[in-house]
This record gives C-alpha cells, sequence and structure tokens, in this order.
C-alpha cells in the first residue's frame, strides 16, 4: 500500500473482508470481527487517498459497525473497536480534505487514546487533527 500500489492493496482488503464476514456472524471469537473492521479501515483509508468519498464513508460505516458490536478488543494486539476508529475517522476525513469536520467530531467526544496502549495511535492521532486545523487556514503566525 505505501509503495503505490493502492489497486492491489485494495483487492486484497476487499478479498479478505468478503472471506471474514461469515465468520464474524458464526462466531463467539471476536478476531474474525476485529480484523474484518481493521480491513475496513484500511480500505477507507486508500479510499480517501483516491478521493472516493463514498467508498471511503462506506468502509468507515461498517467498521463502525463491528466495533459497536464488538467493543473494545485487542487481538493479534491490533486495538479494534471505538476508540480506534474514532482514531481513524480524523485520518480519513483529513485524507477527504474534511478537516473541520473531523476535527469537531474527534473533539465533540474525546478519544481516549490511553485506552489503546499504544504511542503510535496516539502520535498518530495528533498528527491527524494538526493535519485537520492546518486544512483550515486561518491566521499566520508571526514571531516576536
Amino acid at each position: 500500500m505505501r509503495a503505490g500500489a493502492r489497486r492491489r492493496a485494495t483487492a486484497v482488503l476487499d478479498a479478505g473482508v468478503d472471506e471474514l464476514t461469515p465468520a464474524v456472524t458464526l462466531s463467539g471469537d471476536t478476531l474474525a470481527g476485529e480484523m474484518a473492521g481493521l480491513m475496513h479501515l484500511t480500505a477507507a483509508h486508500i479510499a480517501a487517498r483516491e478521493q472516493r468519498p463514498d467508498q471511503a464513508h462506506d468502509h468507515v460505516d461498517e467498521a463502525e459497525h463491528l466495533a459497536r458490536q464488538l467493543g473494545e478488543q485487542n487481538g493479534l494486539r491490533q486495538h479494534f473497536g471505538p476508540t480506534n476508529l474514532a482514531v481513524w475517522r480524523v485520518g480519513v476525513g483529513v485524507e477527504l480534505s474534511e478537516g473541520a469536520r473531523a476535527y469537531e467530531e474527534a473533539m465533540r467526544l474525546p478519544i481516549d487514546v490511553d485506552a489503546l496502549g499504544s504511542r503510535e495511535r496516539s502520535s498518530a492521532l495528533h498528527l491527524d487533527l494538526a493535519r485537520a486545523l492546518s486544512q483550515e487556514g486561518g491566521g499566520t503566525a508571526t514571531s516576536r
């Protein structure tokens, strides 16, 4: 994905979601749902980078549905659930140039990144919040 193979990544993610989805509904084990949710979030990020907002929002919505069902989980130390979903939602919003909306949503229900136990996710959130604010322009800083 990072090497620019977004079409291939999208195809692999779509196939993975299709394969995992039946396991989500048939099993009491949350791991299949967690992985399907993370695949939806990754697919949303790719779609957002390619400026396909409908697909990006659809994937985020599917991940949100799973996150509500599963709650906070940490299968394979991947931290899938409502908290990580909120972090990804900000990143997807920024990629779609929807920074103001993404920032306002994040601030309305503050995200408790400590629940993730991940400095990487916390850093990603703060970077994306800064990107969201920078999309709004604002005044220029002057030094004194």
